[in-house]
């Protein structure tokens, strides 16, 4: 039985990093972003911003792999957002829907939030997700974050969409 790698995402694993990222929002929000946007989704822009990242040290990242390929990665860091200054945050958490199911996600948050709570000492993180995916706020909600009832407006192009605030307290 072959089981889960998690390590800190490299330089070399930026192109696999953003197929993933592709791959998991075509699945993930085909009925709730539009097509035509889901459609154009290109790997070259989260190349840029992974390679960004690492390269400047502006969050962090781990990659899961499964059968020597890579499957899910997660990002966290510092809050980007003001009203959530004191608390880390986890930006992204993707996995490629093929290896859905598989206890991966559980994993990946796992590790995120030993290293927020241990390495970087934070007493609680957030995470947004959007408010129609169901399936992710249960995974969420199981893995012990709370819904704040804090709902956020965002937009991607031209498409508004609403995120509700996750939250997870260490003590």
């Amino acid at each position: 039985m072959n089981s889960v790698i998690i390590r800190p995402a490299e330089l070399k694993d930026v192109e696999k990093m953003a197929l993933v990222h592709v791959s998991a929002w075509k699945s993930t929000y085909k009925n709730i972003f539009s097509q035509d946007f889901l459609n154009n989704l290109s790997t070259d822009l989260w190349i840029k911003r992974f390679n960004d990242m690492i390269v400047n040290k502006r969050s962090f990242a781990f990659v899961a792999e499964f059968e020597k390929k890579i499957t899910g990665d997660i990002i966290w860091g510092k809050s980007r957002d003001k009203n959530f200054d004191t608390l880390g945050e986890i930006y992204a958490i993707n996995i490629l829907p093929d290896y859905q199911k598989r206890n991966i996600g559980k994993t990946l948050i796992l590790r995120a939030l030993s290293e927020l709570q241990y390495r970087h000492c934070y007493n609680s993180v957030f995470l947004k997700v959007v408010d129609k995916n169901e399936n992710a706020r249960k995974f969420y909600e199981h893995m012990g974050f709370k819904d704040t009832n804090i709902i956020i407006k965002d937009k991607i192009e031209d498409f508004y969409f609403n995120e509700i605030v996750y939250r997870y307290d260490f003590v």
